[in-house]
Order: C-alpha cells, then structure tokens, then sequence
C-alpha cells in the first residue's frame, strides 16, 4: 500500500479549514439571540452605553424616535428605578430568506423592579412585556433597528 503525498496534503488543509471553522463567529442567528440576551443585562446593571451601542443609527421604537430619546428614557428609567431584573422567554429568531443582512425576533420579557432600591426577594413592581424587533446586520455585526412591543395579557 503506497501513500500518495498529494493526498495526505489535502487532508491535512481540510483538518487545518475544519479547524478554522470552529473559531469563526457564531451564526447570525445566535449573534442576535447573544445581543437580546446582552441588552436585558444591560438593563440589570444600567449599562447606557453598551445598550445604545447595540442600536442601529436609524433605531426607533414606540414613542423612541431617536437614539438620544432611548438614551434619556433609560436614563429616566435608571433613576426611577433603583433595581431592574429582567427575564426574556420565548426568544424566536428569523432571517429574512431574500435579504439575509435583515432578521427579525420576537420575545417576552418579565421586567421586575424595586422602586426603593431594597434587596427584598418580592419587587414592588412587574410587568411582562411582548417584543417584536426588527435587526440590520452591518459589516458582520447585528444591530436593533426597530422595536415594538405591548403588554402581554392586553
């Protein structure tokens, strides 16, 4: 049995690209699913910044025409409230088949708060939210572009 070099050559660049696929970048999908889950942190910890770069230039949303209206509104929020705990269910993802740098994904979230800032284990506030967004993928990364969202038992 003679072993042909050109052969295991070939094997060895495929090894090398099988390699290589493993620390490529998430698919499209778990990247906006990774941002979601992101932004909900955000909101835990009262990261403005890391939210409104998550945010496409063009963002909008219900009574948010702008990113400086989103990035007051969290301020207000922030303010208000003195602890944030968020819970998203639901997370469901899609790309657009024809325009694949466009997806869009709907979730719920549960959005608990303490108005006093207390570690009480009951909030004094709740709410449960449905989410349908709009996202723009821009030079391999994915931004919001549009949310939307209303209470979940209206």
């Amino acid at each position: 049995m003679t072993r042909n070099p050109l052969s295991l050559l070939t094997l060895l660049y495929l090894l090398f690209l099988f390699s290589l696929s493993g620390c490529s970048a998430p698919p499209d999908s778990q990247q906006i699913s990774d941002h979601i889950h992101g932004i909900a942190e955000d909101v835990e910890s009262r990261n403005t910044s890391a939210i409104l770069g998550r945010l496409s230039d063009t963002f909008s949303a219900k009574h948010l025409r702008t990113k400086k209206d989103t990035q007051r509104m969290l301020m207000l929020s922030f303010l208000k409230y003195k602890r944030i705990s968020v819970l998203l269910t639901n997370v469901n993802i899609s790309i657009n088949e024809i325009y694949h740098n466009q997806a869009s994904a709907t979730f719920n979230v549960i959005a608990t708060s303490n108005t006093s800032g207390g570690t009480g284990l009951i909030p004094n506030e709740g709410q449960a939210y449905r989410f349908t967004t709009d996202w723009e993928k821009i030079d391999d990364e994915w931004y919001l572009q549009r949310a939307e969202w209303k209470r979940a038992f209206e």
